[in-house]
């Protein structure tokens, strides 16, 4: 019989396998969408929507309407991928 331990050892290792998955799926996509965005600048977001729209803005010179609006855009065509409503998949 497999001991509680191992199963929760894998299931977090899952766990961290898709969220490395998500990330890595959520960064190609945004740098799809806006190329000229820094591996760097990705990083910063750690995982928050606001983030996003501050990121935008200030790497893109964006509005603060325009990159509340993108950011929106962007995170409902997206789609959730069982994260909360102010996160973002985290590395």
């Amino acid at each position: 019989m497999e001991s509680n331990n191992t199963k929760n050892g894998t299931s977090a290792e899952a766990n961290s396998t898709n969220s490395e998955q998500n990330w890595k799926k959520f960064r190609a996509d945004l740098k799809a969408k806006w190329p000229s965005l820094k591996d760097a600048e990705i990083d910063t977001l750690k995982g928050n929507t606001q983030s996003l729209a501050a990121q935008l803005k200030r790497s893109l010179s964006f509005s603060e309407d325009k990159a509340q609006t993108e950011s929106a855009l962007f995170l409902k065509n997206y789609g959730n991928l069982g994260s909360t409503k102010n996160e973002l998949p985290q590395s």
